[in-house]
This record gives structure tokens, sequence and C-alpha cells, in this order.
């Protein structure tokens, strides 16, 4: 299956999705004018979901995206698939089924865990909530990642030569160096594997 994500990086305390369907601005606007929609309450998960579908992972994120020669460290990501449909599905095989994947990405905040992609500060209302609206009533297939902040929980490069974090040198710490990992992460094989 292949999904054309496009990548929306919102300037405020949101998380980023990456996500794509030309279905989704229009369940968007019938969920603005239904009665239902009012302040966005039927966009809020209910913690009806276990975070035990929810796997971690880590790649091989570039330290400096500037340098072709870069080192390069683990970056962690969380994965579910709680929103996509089971092959023992009552929906025909033959009929493909619209899909998009939606991308949180952390910031300066709490460490991620395996509650980022159930409820968390991270990631609820508009991105799980619209997820599980799609799923459940537009019969979408959505896929949920978040991408760990490089620098904050265990996303922390080593020091050269170690196996601990160099806590004084952050020269990678920049805005610049993680908008590039978000494009990195989904243009990834590592993203792909999963849709």
């Amino acid at each position: 299956m292949k999904l054309s994500p496009l990548l929306s990086l919102p300037l405020t305390a949101y998380p980023a999705c990456a996500i794509y369907s030309r279905r989704i601005p229009d369940i968007l606007a019938e969920m603005k004018q239904s009665s239902q929609y009012g302040d966005k309450s039927s966009l809020l998960l209910k913690k009806e979901a276990p975070d035990d579908d929810v796997q971690t992972f880590s790649f091989q994120q570039t330290l400096d995206h500037t340098d072709v020669n870069s080192k390069t460290f683990q970056q962690r990501y969380f994965y579910t698939d709680r929103y996509v449909h089971k092959e023992s599905s009552s929906f025909s095989s033959s009929t493909p089924r619209e899909s998009a994947a939606f991308l949180c990405v952390g910031g300066e905040g709490p460490s991620l865990d395996t509650s980022v992609l159930v409820d968390s500060v991270h990631c609820t209302g508009d991105m799980i909530g619209l997820a599980t609206k799609l799923h459940q009533d537009h019969g979408m297939d959505i896929h949920l990642f978040a991408l760990e902040h490089r620098y904050y929980g265990e996303s922390f490069p080593l020091s050269e030569g170690s196996d601990y974090p160099d806590y004084e040198d952050l020269t990678y710490l920049s805005s610049r160096q993680a908008v590039r990992d978000v494009v990195q992460f989904v243009q990834s094989d590592e993203t792909a594997q999963h849709l």
C-alpha cells in the first residue's frame, strides 16, 4: 500500500501530522456541520484503548543533516496499527481501502512512552480522535506514529567513543535539525515497513 503523505508542521504546540487523503477535508467539513461536532468534544479520545498495542522502535537518524558524512544516532519512535482493519474484516479485500498515516512529533516536554499513541499531552484530541473517527465511521486504515525529538528521552546522541550522552554538547539540538529528522523519518524504509 502506497501513501503519499503531506507533511504539515504547525507552529503551535499541536503535534505535526503526516497525512494525505482526499476524503479527510470532506469528512472534517461534515463533522463541522453536524451537531455532534460542537466544540470538538467528538474528537476527544476517551481512554478506551490500552497501550499494549503500541510498539517501540528506533532507527539510524543522521546527526547533522548538513553534512553528507555525518555520524548517526538511534532515534526512537512508536507505532500502532490499532486503526488498521485486520484481514478478517468483512470489507471486501478486492476493494482498495483508503489509508493515511498520522505522525505526532515529540517536542520540549515529557519524554515519550507507549502511552503517547493512547492518551498523552503530545498526541491526544485532534490526531487520535480523528484517527478513531476515520477508522470507525469511514472505514479508513490509519497508521499512527510518534517520533521522539532528538536530545529527549532515549533519542540522545552518544559522546564520541562512549556509551553515554554528552550533556554538554548540544551542537545539533536545533529546530532545523529536528525538522529534517521528521522529513528523513517520513521518507525512510522504517516508516514504509509498517504501511
